[in-house]
C-alpha cells in the first residue's frame, strides 16, 4: 500500500513538473481556472442522492494549433452528507445518525477539446491521488439516557480515476471566459465512486493569440 501510494505521488510530481515548464517562443498556450459546484454519489437505489460542495483548480498546458493539452486538477468534493435526527417519541426514544464523506484530490490529465474561437467542448482523463476522510455517528437514547453512542473516523490515501467532460466559452474579446464540467471518480482499492458538476471561469495565456484565438493563431489552421 506505501509503496503503490509513493508512486501515485512521485507520478502526480512528474507530470504537474511537466506542465508548468515554461513557454518556447509563444508556442505554449496555458490556461488556469476555478469552479464549484456539486459532489454526489451515485446510488440506483437514491434517485435523489444526498450530496455537499465541491470545488475544483485547473492548471492547463498545451501547444498551440493542438487538440491535446496536459493538465492537473485539485479539488475538495464533500460528496456524501447523510444527518437524521428523531426526537423522541411517545416511548422517549432518540436517535441521532451523521455519515460525512470528503476527498482531496490532485490529479494530473490528458484532454482532447474542440477547435473553435468561442466556444470549446472536451473531454478528458485524469489519474492520480485522492485522501478520503470518513467520519460517522450513531447515538441512541432512551428516555433521555444515551445507550449507544458509536462514534467512527478514518483518512484513507491512495490512487484514484477520474473520466470528465465539459465546454468552455469566451463569448467577448478578453481573456477570460466561463466553463462547465463534469467528473466521475472513482478511487482503487475499494473507495468509492461519486461525481462531480462545477461551472466557473476560466483565464488563458501566452501561445501570442488573442482572446477569441485559444489555439494562438488568430483562428486560423
Amino acid at each position: 500500500m506505501l509503496h503503490h501510494t509513493v508512486s501515485t505521488i512521485a507520478t502526480v510530481v512528474t507530470v504537474a513538473s511537466f506542465v508548468v515548464i515554461s513557454p518556447v517562443a509563444a508556442q505554449v498556450m496555458y490556461q488556469t481556472a476555478f469552479s464549484a459546484g456539486r459532489a454526489f454519489m451515485v446510488d440506483s437505489d437514491d434517485p435523489d442522492p444526498s450530496g455537499s460542495s465541491s470545488v475544483t483548480a485547473i492548471l492547463e498546458r498545451r501547444q498551440r494549433g493542438s487538440a491535446i493539452s496536459l493538465g492537473v486538477e485539485g479539488g475538495l468534493h464533500e460528496y456524501l452528507v447523510l444527518r437524521q435526527d428523531l426526537p423522541p417519541d411517545v416511548t422517549g426514544f432518540s436517535s441521532k445518525f451523521e455519515d460525512i464523506r470528503k476527498a482531496w484530490r490532485v490529479t494530473p490529465f490528458v484532454r482532447w477539446r474542440t477547435r473553435g474561437s468561442v466556444v470549446q467542448v472536451y473531454g478528458q482523463l485524469g489519474m492520480g491521488l485522492y485522501v478520503e476522510e470518513f467520519s460517522s455517528l450513531n447515538q441512541q437514547r432512551e428516555e433521555g439516557v444515551l445507550v449507544v453512542d458509536q462514534q467512527f473516523a478514518m483518512t484513507d490515501v491512495g490512487a484514484g480515476i477520474n473520466l470528465g467532460m465539459g465546454l468552455e466559452l469566451f463569448p467577448i474579446s478578453v481573456p477570460v471566459g466561463l466553463t462547465f464540467g463534469f467528473r466521475s471518480h472513482a478511487v482503487v482499492g475499494g473507495g468509492d465512486w461519486f461525481n462531480t458538476g462545477e461551472m466557473g471561469v476560466v483565464y488563458r495565456w501566452g501561445g501570442g493569440g488573442t482572446a477569441h484565438s485559444p489555439d494562438g493563431n488568430c483562428g486560423q489552421p
